[in-house]
């Protein structure tokens, strides 16, 4: 196969907006697009590596197989083995334990499953998580399982016969890519058939390269800059809540296409990744791609916020670390005079061996507790310290806990009492349980992760409309039960303003879920078009239960920390080295984030039947004046960054309710 430098060049256009975005460069919020472009390299490179030989007969399974073992493994499992010393010394057991269970997950090519299964509002942040960028080694590494039997299944069929089934099964795959994006977006991001067009586009230009290659420089001039400025366009344009990917990933897809077809050395832009520094950045492009994450997910781990200085740094040693690897790594495995085939295949067999055996034994004992010292492990025991019915009880995308299969707590089957909402609410439902029960009362529970009580909300990161469908259903559960009381509590302004917390102290959280009522539908929304109608959802979702004749308790936001609380503790403990402040954040950042919600919630018409219980009278302005306390004497109130723990967090707000329905005489009056 004929080398192009100006496709290592490419490589480079694709690896560096991925890494600044990863590094958090809000200008390459659509950095992302650099995967589907190298989609589009590998499947262009494949089909010309391996077409001809099927076409001759002289295709091996077993010597593609040794291709792809000598230029994807040596340098996987280096990252892997490098990356445990570090997450062994400075992880908190639970995300020692998810690092070890990533790890065999990348040994056995199948990280974008795990990360898929695992990519819910209760996973670790992908900003903390070393091998999370693994998931789309493992996306092509499945569709090379399929891909070359394709081929041979169509030996002597024709290059016409080959190229229009290889398009039809790209157009499916673009289909199935277009719907998912909307009803299963985190399955269409992670899994291979919402990508497989990605990689067949770079395939079916292969097939037809010879056509390009006959074109006259000025069409080809034209068609290049053409494909710089859509992959431009994108970087500019997408960002995390762009539906991706889809039919407006085509945009960047044939824009590489553009510029593998058409950027040769005869026009500008092939000049231009040609030359010497990108194709440079290309060749290590790979190894570029691996250790970038670790590298910025360890530093966020030991060090909580990073800086942009900080990240240049990173990324420096990042592209210092791909060259060595790939001078000393991956060049040595590619040369067969030096590592033969049987050689290859049983150096990855034991590395793979080695490294699933290191994940199945982190796993069992939950994380190695005793790695960290005493003092430290009982902080690091706080991430644990929530409902012990959390999980099994808070709905999420694909669980089976629904409306109809609701935990109830108590012996009643015909509870009077329900509390609906997002995680918050399953992070407290466990302790008001307790305390209603001491009135005789059962407790049903209606949470679903990352989507607020709101009927006709449609929230993007659950599933396009698994939210409002789950909402409609509680309704009618509410309605039709004789249910009397609601409790309802959520974030609720992460769903106003569709943008991380920030602290202003250095403290940000990553998280963010995209809502937009449904009855707009995929129309654009100004930022207070879009407030103004969430915030009245919500003032209709609980005027219209009070209408009804519900009882509702209305619990206004609880502050958000922003920092990962017992990981943030576990830094300044160790840069203290002894006495330090109790964790706190600004008052002020609390009201400014929670103005409009406030504005919202507040507008619901005053009602007998109304509760407002506010969480920011017993964390906000009272121990620390103008602060919100996060801990206090040694306790700390949260588990994460914003869910109240179940030890002293959640007592506080229940508490809150329950003295507010005592004045209201609801709970003396059962």
């Amino acid at each position: 196969m004929r080398y192009r430098a100006e496709v290592d060049g490419l490589r480079a256009l694709a690896v560096l907006p991925v890494i600044l975005f990863h590094a958090g460069f809000e200008a390459f919020d659509g950095g992302f697009i650099g995967v589907d472009m190298f989609f589009v390299i590998s499947g262009y490179l494949i089909t010309k590596l391996i077409y001809d030989e099927v076409d001759r007969g002289s295709f091996s399974l077993v010597g593609f197989y040794e291709r792809r073992a000598r230029r994807i493994l040596p340098a996987l499992f280096l990252v892997c083995f490098a990356s445990v010393p570090f997450a062994w010394r400075w992880s908190l057991p639970d995300e020692f334990k998810a690092f070890s269970e990533s790890v065999v997950a990348v040994s056995t090519f199948a990280s974008n499953f795990y990360f898929w299964l695992h990519s819910d509002y209760f996973a670790a942040p992908a900003e903390t998580t070393p091998l999370h960028h693994t998931w789309s080694l493992a996306v092509e590494e499945q569709f090379y399982v399929f891909y070359p039997l394709t081929l041979l299944a169509l030996r002597g069929a024709g290059r016409r016969a080959v190229f229009a089934a290889i398009l039809c099964g790209s157009v499916i795959s673009l289909g199935l890519a277009e719907y998912a994006s909307r009803a299963h977006p985190s399955a269409n991001f992670y899994l291979m058939p919402g990508r497989a067009w990605e990689l067949g586009v770079g395939a079916l230009l292969s097939l037809a390269d010879s056509r390009f290659r006959a074109w006259k420089t000025g069409p080809k001039q034209l068609l290049a800059l053409g494909g710089l400025a859509a992959i431009a366009v994108s970087l500019a344009v997408f960002d995390p809540s762009t539906r991706h990917p889809g039919i407006v990933t085509l945009l960047p897809v044939l824009g590489t296409a553009a510029l593998i077809a058409c950027a040769t050395p005869d026009t500008v832009v092939g000049r231009l990744l040609g030359s010497r520094s990108l194709v440079g950045i290309g060749l290590v492009s790979y190894s570029a791609y691996l250790w970038h994450q670790p590298l910025f997910a360890f530093a966020r781990v030991h060090a909580g916020a990073v800086t942009a200085p900080a990240y240049l740094i990173l990324i420096a040693m990042t592209l210092g670390l791909a060259y060595l690897s790939w001078r000393f790594v991956e060049q040595p495995f590619r040369q067969k005079q030096r590592y033969r085939q049987s050689q290859v295949f049983a150096y990855a067999a034991a590395a793979s061996a080695v490294l699933i055996a290191f994940g199945l034994a982190g796993r069992l004992p939950a994380g190695f507790p005793g790695r960290i010292e005493n003092e430290l492990r009982m902080v690091a025991s706080w991430s644990s310290d929530r409902s012990p019915r959390y999980r099994e009880c808070t709905s999420r995308p694909g669980s089976a806990r629904g409306v109809d299969n609701a935990c109830v707590y108590g012996p009643s089957i015909d509870p009077k009492v329900a509390i609906v909402g997002d995680s918050h609410a399953g992070a407290i439902s466990h302790r008001l349980a307790q305390s209603l029960a001491e009135s005789g009362r059962p407790l049903i529970e209606f949470s679903r992760a990352a989507c607020p009580p709101a009927v006709g909300l449609s929230i993007h990161a659950d599933k396009g409309r698994g939210c409002a469908e789950y909402n409609d259903q509680v309704r009618r559960r509410l309605l039709r039960d004789d249910i009397d009381t609601v409790v309802m509590i959520a974030r609720w302004s992460q769903y106003i303003h569709l943008r991380p917390f920030d602290n202003l102290e250095g403290g940000r959280v990553t998280w963010t879920a995209h809502a937009s009522p449904i009855d707009a539908g995929d129309a654009p929304m100004s930022d207070e078009a879009r407030i103004q109608r969430v915030g009245r959802l919500y003032a209709e979702s609980v005027e219209g239960l009070v209408r009804q004749g519900k009882r509702v308790v209305l619990v206004y936001p609880v502050p958000e920390v922003g920092w990962n609380v017992p990981r943030e503790v576990l830094q300044r403990m160790k840069v203290a080295m002894g006495k330090r402040d109790a964790l706190t954040t600004s008052y002020e950042v609390f009201r400014q984030r929670h103005a409009d919600t406030y504005a919202a919630l507040d507008g619901v018409g005053d009602s007998p039947n109304l509760i407002r219980v506010r969480p920011e009278d017993v964390f906000c302005n009272t121990v620390v004046p103008g602060r919100c306390v996060a801990e206090s004497e040694g306790k700390p109130y949260y588990w994460d960054d914003s869910h109240l723990n179940e030890s002293a967090g959640a007592p506080l707000v229940v508490d809150q309710i329950r003295r507010a329905m005592k004045a209201k005489g609801w709970i003396d009056s059962w």
